[in-house]
């Protein structure tokens, strides 16, 4: 067996971010290829899920909402949402809290 030997390349990795493509005809998904890539299509809900660079992509959006078969462009909030594990554990608490509450609430309701 022979070794593959990996250079480490000086180019960095670039942040990408969604862009949610709302179309007025499902079949122009197929024009939106060259401003990123196309990571999702709904045919039903004619919309795109494109990834594009995060440096260019407010200026992707307003190019994309001068095209007449685009009917909105949306950047995701995908950043902005919290994955750690403190928090899950604080929406858990509250949910528990909110739920006892609700139970207490309907004790006297109960046959």
């Amino acid at each position: 067996m022979s070794q593959i030997d990996h250079e480490p390349t000086s180019e960095k990795i670039v942040p990408r971010i969604n862009l949610i493509v709302w179309l007025k005809r499902s079949n122009n998904q197929y024009k939106l290829r060259r401003y990123g890539d196309i990571v999702y299509f709904s045919k039903k809900a004619r919309y795109c899920v494109l990834y594009v660079d995060e440096d260019k992509s407010e200026e992707i959006r307003e190019t994309l909402l001068r095209l007449d078969f685009v009917e909105n462009v949306v950047i995701s909030d995908r950043k902005k949402l919290q994955f750690s594990s403190e928090h899950q554990e604080k929406m858990m608490a509250e949910l528990k809290e909110k739920y006892d509450h609700m139970r207490e609430e309907n004790e006297d309701m109960r046959v």
